[in-house]
């Protein structure tokens, strides 16, 4: 039966003879051809091009339509650490590189992709409506924000995820004594979830902490030698020397002074934290 469909549809496709045809290799032949029209229906054309000319003309041209204010709000950093980005992804990762296939078709340019990941990251973008304004498709946004994550971490960790200095430890030191007079404190830590807790086992600043390897934070208070610098935590941490929490029922006066002034020093973190997921 399907050979003789098929040799049915070469002999009259040949000749042009499509009312010849048999009921049912017509009824295929109309398949084919809807199924093929509506492939080309859906199909969008992308004009990447035009999306970086725009692109460029709002933010990265000499006389931008938005400028350094409204770059900083939207970006969540400066311009020039912006195409620093670009610069460093571009040069050590192919992907970020412009590049044209076998058809002539132009990829879409380190620009538009960390555009996308930047906006995916800074202000919460879902990766499709990102579409309407770079012609970028969803997957591709997504795709674009895997590969900046996988290539800023390794590129930078060296200089920005470092452990701390001794001079950084002495300069964490005064100016937390000056801002909320907590002498020789590293800082305050929010878990906000159980879940976070997870990430505070894995970390290499902790791991640290725990074994005894990080860098030297000894100090001297009233006589007495401590070994290790400490973090205002809540009451959710586990009960290490490094995490000094509040009393959680205090009965004194002096221990009810120490509760109110260790969760004042905690607000600056809650709120930044507070901040943070709002946007």
């Amino acid at each position: 039966m399907v050979t003789t469909i098929v040799h049915d549809l070469r002999m009259n496709l040949s000749k042009k003879n499509f009312p010849a045809l048999s009921r049912t290799a017509q009824l295929i032949l109309q398949n084919n051809v809807s199924s093929s029209n509506n492939q080309m229906r859906n199909t969008i054309q992308r004009d990447r091009l035009e999306a970086e000319q725009l692109l460029i003309r709002h933010y990265f041209a000499n006389d931008s339509t938005y400028g350094h204010n409204l770059f900083r709000r939207r970006f969540r950093m400066s311009k020039g650490l912006f195409m620093q980005l670009i610069g460093d992804l571009e040069m050590n990762y192919s992907y970020f590189q412009t590049t044209w296939d076998a058809t002539n078709q132009r990829s879409f340019s380190g620009l538009q992709k960390c555009t996308s990941s930047i906006r995916q990251l800074a202000k919460g973008y879902n990766p499709y409506s990102l579409d309407e304004y770079l012609n970028m498709p969803e997957i591709t946004s997504h795709e674009a924000l895997e590969y900046f994550c996988y290539g800023v971490v390794p590129m930078y960790k060296d200089e920005y995820l470092r452990p701390p200095t001794s001079t950084d430890i002495q300069k964490l030191y005064e100016a937390h004594e000056a801002r909320h007079g907590f002498p020789r404190m590293l800082g305050s830590i929010d878990s906000g979830s159980n879940n976070d807790l997870n990430v505070l086992y894995q970390s290499p600043l902790f791991d640290e902490k725990y074994h005894g390897t990080g860098p030297d934070c000894s100090f001297y208070l009233k006589g007495e030698h401590y070994k290790r610098g400490y973090y205002l935590a809540d009451g959710i941490y586990p009960t290490w020397v490094v995490f000094v929490k509040a009393y959680p029922h205090p009965i004194t006066n002096k221990k009810k002074r120490f509760k109110a002034a260790q969760e004042s020093g905690r607000k600056d973190l809650e709120r930044a934290l507070g901040f943070l997921k709002g946007h």
